[in-house]
């Protein structure tokens, strides 16, 4: 018998609030999973409807006792070969929003004393406009743990008050192998995107009167105008939307301003030093993002986010040191603890809500509406691999796979290779081409190749700048062999064994920036010359191009999203 364990749960609770009540679920997902089949099979474990807020240890306690039975005895199921085998789960980390943190917990909200629950920083009030705001300037304070944690919990039963934020014990210490304190991953999509981001964004655009400040008719058209003419990669699935609509951007949205947009579109806009402070931001989110990531980046980052939180209060006052500017101070560990942040992040059970939310159809038994059909969608694809419909039941299952299952892009259903789209265009060599050829060790060159405009490549879709449909999404950059290339052409041709794709492409050359600095995500660079051909299979990343309308120049931003797992 096999056993599997250690496998690692996620939790997210968030409500889901309408006409007077709300729904608070109970989403986990096996950490084991790739990213991109995890997000798909979110498992419901617990479902509180009601128009207050659940009672913890009541709405907990089911789940608490599930978990370590799975922990402790697990379950046995048959491989596709016929072998039984014995897994058991184990949950390690619940990724949840500074506002269930504490409740899930029981500690003192984040704007109260010793707010924190990573560290026994007592925070302090300040005043903030007409009223008064809990902050936390930069100041070291021993980490919590969760020994003490515990023995805090005894202690405020015992004494019948608060004890370093601490109100009593918590039903999730009861869980197998949880750390109540580490435990909790700072989830980066509430507190660094929808926190610290649109913070400083909103600081920009509402201080009057400041040398920073965007909100004149005059800088906030420039901004705009260089966002709308912003063309980012088909990864991100949202484009560029007007600073005037700040307020309805979604988290995806303040991912790519934070990593991307930013610093192209303020650049000359706000002084240097304002401009720098923020660039430490982006290089630390963006460093703790990568998929594959080194104990040294990760010290690199945490160094960057430090000198932020400490000039924060230099640049925009103590009252701007609010509780998700200290939670930067912790990301770094969480991100040891736990891995990068797009593993313990709140996209996929965001989505998992969005699902649970169109599954309402009506105004009465909601509870009831949303576990019907959620399960239906659990049991809908098992049901078809056991069953053969008829012509009329194959017709009504796609209708109801259509209205309940999310449905899957043909791209995504690519593995491994590439795949080109489209009709070719067969074509001779030029000199050039073949001279280019030889150059990337295809000998002998072809006598004709089959030309394409877009094509998919690991799931990656790339475009030549021969294909001018698509007018607000550039897919023509790619690194290769570390340097930086545009696609001029796309184009297969037959050996004797199979079929090979060849890249022709002009350079893109870096060019010295003292802005930037080390360890940026981004880079000015200058079109080349000459013509060179890159096989496909030394495609190393794709990349962000943009064009930033500033001088002569190129403002140019690459991340790794070639064999990436998750959509931007």
């Amino acid at each position: 018998m096999n056993s599997i364990i250690f496998h690692t749960i996620l939790i997210l609770m968030v409500p889901l609030k309408s006409s007077g009540y709300s729904i608070w679920p109970i989403h986990v997902t096996i950490n084991e999973i790739i990213p991109r089949e995890r997000n798909k099979h979110t498992v419901l474990s617990g479902l509180w409807f009601g128009y207050t807020e659940p009672d913890m240890t009541l709405f907990l306690q089911p789940f608490v006792d599930d978990a370590e039975n799975l922990a402790t005895t697990g379950i046995k199921w048959q491989s596709s070969n016929g072998k039984i085998i014995s897994s058991k789960f184990v949950p390690l980390v619940a990724a949840v929003d500074s506002v269930a943190r504490p409740m899930l917990q029981n500690t003192t909200q984040y704007n109260g004393m010793f707010g924190c629950a990573m560290c026994k920083h007592p925070g302090k009030q300040a005043k903030r406009g007409n009223g008064t705001a809990h902050i936390y300037p930069l100041q070291n304070y021993s980490d919590r743990t969760d020994e003490e944690t515990v023995q805090h919990m005894r202690q405020a039963v015992r004494d019948g008050k608060v004890i370093m934020g601490v109100k009593g014990p918590s039903v999730l210490i009861n869980l197998p192998y949880f750390n109540i304190v580490s435990g909790f991953s700072h989830e980066y999509m509430h507190s660094v995107l929808l926190g610290v981001t649109r913070q400083m964004t909103y600081l920009f655009l509402t201080s009057v009167g400041t040398d920073f400040s965007i909100g004149s008719p005059r800088r906030l058209n420039l901004v705009n105008s260089r966002l709308s003419g912003l063309t980012p990669t088909s990864e991100i699935t949202r484009c560029p939307r007007s600073l005037k609509g700040v307020k309805y951007w979604k988290a995806s949205e303040w991912r790519t301003w934070l990593l991307f947009y930013c610093i192209p579109c303020l650049r000359d806009i706000i002084p240097a030093r304002n401009l720098q402070h923020l660039l430490l931001l982006s290089k630390a989110i963006f460093i703790l993002l990568k998929a594959q990531i080194t104990y040294q980046e990760i010290n690199k980052a945490h160094e960057f986010l430090i000198e932020f939180v400490g000039k924060m209060e230099i640049l925009y006052g103590p009252e701007e040191c609010k509780f998700n500017v200290h939670l930067l101070t912790h990301l770094a560990m969480s991100v040891k603890n736990w891995g990068p942040l797009l593993a313990h992040s709140a996209f996929g059970f965001e989505s998992a809500n969005g699902r649970l939310a169109k599954l309402i159809k009506g105004t009465q038994y909601i509870l009831k509406q949303i576990t019907r059909r959620f399960l239906l969608s659990k049991a809908l694809p098992c049901f078809s691999k056991h069953v053969q419909f008829n012509p009329s039941c194959q017709e009504l299952y796609e209708k109801l796979t259509d209205l309940i299952l999310p449905r899957v892009s043909a791209a995504a259903e690519i593995d491994k290779g590439f795949v080109m789209l489209g009709r070719p265009s067969i074509s001779k060599l030029s000199a050039e081409e073949a001279a280019a050829l030889l150059d990337c060790n295809v000998n002998p060159a072809p006598d004709e190749i089959a030309v394409y405009k877009r094509m998919i490549y690991q799931k990656c879709l790339l475009h030549s700048t021969q294909y001018t449909r698509a007018t607000k999404r550039n897919n023509t950059i790619i690194m290769a062999d570390n340097t930086y290339y545009k696609i001029l052409k796309l184009a297969t041709y037959k050996t004797q064994r199979e079929k090979q794709c060849v890249l022709f492409v002009k350079p893109l050359n870096i060019q010295q920036n003292r802005i930037f600095g080390q360890h940026s995500q981004l880079q000015l660079v200058v079109e080349g010359s000459g013509l060179f051909a890159i096989k496909i299979q030394n495609v190393q990343q794709k990349c962000i191009y943009i064009y930033a309308q500033m001088e002569t120049t190129v403002m140019f931003a690459h991340f790794q999203i070639c064999m990436n797992e998750t959509k931007l």
